[in-house]
């Protein structure tokens, strides 16, 4: 039996002010060294680092097509044939983090939807920027030796879970009169099915249900990312449970909720205020692909 070992060597990644040339040689770099990658600073001026910012597409979605395109050309369609890694992701270009901004559930928010359309766009590893030696306000896990994850890993746990067994992914239909702060991801795992719910509505009276219509109808099992406002840089919760300094062991205990259609065949998906959502179908022993691939959501 044939063993392999797989070793990969990262470079530093190429930063924004890197010649334009290194994205010419993005086929040949793949080809020969196995990826090709790259640095990012969302918010290269602090100055546009708002609450309201981290929620907007304009710094995840639309960020990445900034990124990638050089001299007007796109480099995504790139992906699909080349491992193109973000080396180093950070939201500011220093140490520290901002207080309040960096370290809150809104840049929990903000990973979870860069993830999402990072993956989207086929491309593959992320490593967030994560400074241990001393404190910081945009550190993931926090300072050593004694750790306190940060806002930072309630989103990367959250994103990691929503992309285990590497869902296909598609924005799904909104219907008329959607809220457009609500971000929703449909997710096809080939043996179940799931939804991402983000709620990314500044009001704080922003909550209700989101109508979720799917070929599924055995049920719902939904965990909850929470925070008590979108400012909040403490008190989060993952399905019931938070991380505290000095121990992996989560704190709390586990908590998810059922949902049942209703009597129209659809899923009322309760969401409040500062939550993300994930849902998957009970029913996991189906073969979905031969299943229409497309749900509706308002």
């Amino acid at each position: 039996m044939n063993q392999y070992l797989y070793i990969w060597y990262q470079s530093p990644g190429i930063t924004e002010a890197a010649d334009n040339l290194w994205f010419e040689e993005l086929k040949n770099i793949g080809y020969e060294c196995g990826i090709f990658t790259v640095r990012g600073v969302v918010f290269p001026n602090i100055s546009d680092l708002t609450i309201n910012n981290l929620l907007s597409e304009n710094y995840t979605t639309q960020y990445l097509q900034r990124r990638f395109t050089r001299n007007g050309r796109n480099y995504i369609g790139n992906f699909m044939t080349y491992d193109v890694f973000f080396q180093d992701l950070r939201l500011v270009n220093n140490y520290d983090g901002v207080d309040g901004l960096t370290n809150s559930f809104a840049a929990a928010i903000w990973a979870v939807e860069i993830i999402m359309e990072w993956t989207i766009t086929r491309g593959r590893r992320i490593h967030f920027f994560n400074p241990m030696q001393n404190a910081s306000f945009q550190s993931v896990l926090g300072q050593a030796p004694n750790y306190n994850p940060q806002a930072l890993f309630y989103g990367l746990i959250l994103a990691n879970v929503v992309n285990h067994y590497s869902p296909y992914i598609i924005r799904p239909t909104m219907t008329a009169g959607t809220s457009s702060s609500i971000k929703v991801y449909y997710l096809d795992y080939w043996s179940y099915f799931g939804v991402l719910i983000i709620n990314k509505d500044t009001n704080t009276s922003a909550s209700g249900n989101v109508a979720v219509t799917m070929s599924d109808k055995t049920g719902l099992h939904c965990l909850y990312v929470s925070a008590s406002s979108l400012s909040a840089t403490s008190g989060f919760t993952f399905a019931g449970y938070n991380f505290i300094p000095g121990t992996s062991q989560p704190q709390g205990l586990f908590k998810q909720f059922e949902y049942q259609p209703d009597s129209s065949g659809v899923y009322q998906v309760a969401v409040n205020y500062s939550q993300m959502v994930f849902c998957r179908t009970m029913n996991t022993a189906v073969n979905y692909r031969t299943f229409p691939r497309w749900n509706k959501l308002s």
